[in-house]
């Protein structure tokens, strides 16, 4: 089975269904930023800082929050960050007895394995107060840092914050914060920005050391790690590819060699307690699976990527079953109305230009040879849309804008996908009004005084239908082939692919039934 994809400007290809997700390339400055003490109330808003800006983070928890947010922590562990341990209740590890010193370590990983699962925990001692008992103890790397932001130094003063961190960064610090400060919180988000822009990639301190080349080992203290001549890339999502056989259908997942793939059934975040993927996933009907690649599940791994199987074959990245566009993206795509983007893509929310809109209509015809070539200005012989154009025109479906231009890449508005698909669908058969509606294609401007279609009497927004488009946008409504949302027509809106797939299906089905 072959995945039909757009590539370059809508050409037609046929490839394998392949669909693959690239980790960052290397070579680029790294930094990890650290936050000690957490989680607590302002936790959340770094969270959606974090994930708004690509950054990655490490959090060294306290034992005794792990019971009161861990939601906070299941979704920081679940956005790809890494947790570590600052033990249970922050004592002095170096004051202690070495028994008491072991149990802070070790009632901290129980509680975060009971929320998170099994883990590598790295070790950040409170107050960074260790030696090599305590090291001893931790049964995994210890962390220290290389830049002390002093936010409890700088109570309530974000920008003194930031702009210390930022006068002492260096390409492989560590640096410290607290996220239990909303000013270091603050702060946070403005180093982010300000190093973002400078090309800083914010990674995990696992990554930090393994993108460097650099194996950690347990019981010793880590600060920083500069550049070495080493470099490796990010972790890559999984790709998929669908293989058949006289045995069935099978979904293959695919990594770099040095990562595991865990998958689990439906659409979600897999941990490392889901399935280890070891050989093809058998597939029958339609079927959606979610899987991450990891070097280390605990702050190492790939985001998450959903990808829908559909019944039949085509892989899908943003389109599943429960969408209400599923159905009609579907048919289009086997029915080779409208392709994909390429990596299962369909960009369900994107508009589409009119040169992708005669392209579709015309395979809906069967793709007519016209003899008389497009006679717009906008339209070489060699473009991917040329046929289709000079078909569209040829058949009256299309007489561009009074410049003498088609404008290809312009956006299509709903009210001239329905003018166009009108025009097409009553060709012959309508003269009068498929010539009135010509003459008046692309010109600006709302409703021309004339009576208002039945079919659109009940939306607020009929007034907005442009006059030409009037008695197309009806007809469309009345037909159920235009979707509404929110109860009105929004006319003048781009259309989105989801949208004109459904208007595609819809059409062809009414044509096939001999309406």
């Amino acid at each position: 089975m072959t995945l039909i994809v757009l590539i370059a400007a809508l050409a037609v290809l046929c490839v394998p269904a392949r669909l693959f997700a690239a980790g960052s390339a290397p070579g680029g400055k790294l930094i990890a930023i650290t936050f000690d003490d957490g989680p607590g109330p302002h936790t959340e808003r770094l969270l959606d800082a974090l994930k708004a800006r690509g950054a990655k983070a490490t959090f060294f928890v306290l034992g005794q929050k792990v019971d009161k947010y861990p939601e906070l922590i299941k979704r920081a562990y679940d956005e790809g960050h890494q947790i570590g341990n600052h033990s249970y209740g922050h004592p002095q590890l170096t004051a202690m007895p070495t028994t008491s010193a072991a149990l802070q370590i070790d009632a901290t990983n129980a509680a975060l394995s009971r929320v998170i699962g099994d883990n590598v925990y790295f070790v950040r001692p409170p107050y960074g107060s260790y030696n090599d008992a305590v090291c001893s103890l931790f049964g995994a790397p210890g962390v220290y840092w290389s830049i002390d932001s002093n936010d409890w130094r700088y109570s309530r003063d974000a920008a003194r914050t930031a702009s210390w961190i930022l006068s002492h960064t260096f390409d492989g610090a560590i640096i410290l914060l607290h996220d239990t400060h909303g000013w270091s919180v603050d702060a946070a988000v403005q180093v982010i920005d300000s190093l973002q822009s400078e090309g800083y990639e914010f990674v995990t301190v696992s990554e930090l050391f393994r993108r460097r080349g650099e194996a950690m080992k347990n019981g010793t203290m880590y600060f920083k790690r500069v550049p070495s001549g080493v470099s490796l890339p990010a972790p890559a999502a999984p790709s998929f590819s669908v293989e058949e056989s006289g045995e069935g259908r099978f979904l293959v997942m695919s990594a770099d060699p040095q990562e595991a793939i865990r998958y689990c059934e439906g659409r979600g975040v897999p941990g490392a307690s889901s399935q280890l993927y070891s050989q093809p996933v058998p597939v029958s009907g339609e079927a959606v699976y979610s899987a991450v690649a990891a070097y280390s599940f605990n702050g190492g791994r790939s985001d998450a990527v959903s990808v829908c199987c559909s019944a039949e074959g085509h892989l899908y990245t943003d389109v599943f079953p429960d969408d209400w566009y599923y159905e009609c993206m579907e048919y289009c795509v086997t029915n080779g109305i409208l392709s994909g983007l390429g990596d299962g893509r369909m960009a369900p929310a994107s508009p589409l230009t009119r040169g992708m809109i005669v392209t579709m209509l015309h395979r809906i015809a069967g793709k007519p040879a016209q003899e008389s070539p497009a006679r717009f200005s906008d339209v070489d012989g060699g473009a991917w849309y040329f046929e289709a154009a000079s078909w569209a025109q040829g058949e009256g479906i299309t007489n561009g804008y009074p410049d003498g231009s088609f404008g290809p890449d312009r956006n299509i508005s709903r009210q001239d996908l329905a003018c166009m698909a009108y025009r097409y669908f009553t060709a012959g058969q309508e003269p009068q009004d498929a010539g009135m509606l010509r003459t008046g294609e692309d010109t600006a401007g709302g409703g021309s005084g004339e009576d208002v279609p039945e079919a659109l009497a009940g939306f607020p927004d009929a007034g907005s239908v442009a006059g030409y488009a009037l008695k197309a946008v009806g007809w469309a409504v009345e037909n159920d082939l235009l979707v509404t949302p929110d109860g009105k027509l929004a006319p003048a809106r781009s259309a989105t692919r989801a949208e004109t797939a459904e208007l595609m299906m819809r059409f062809e089905l009414m044509q096939k039934s001999g309406y």
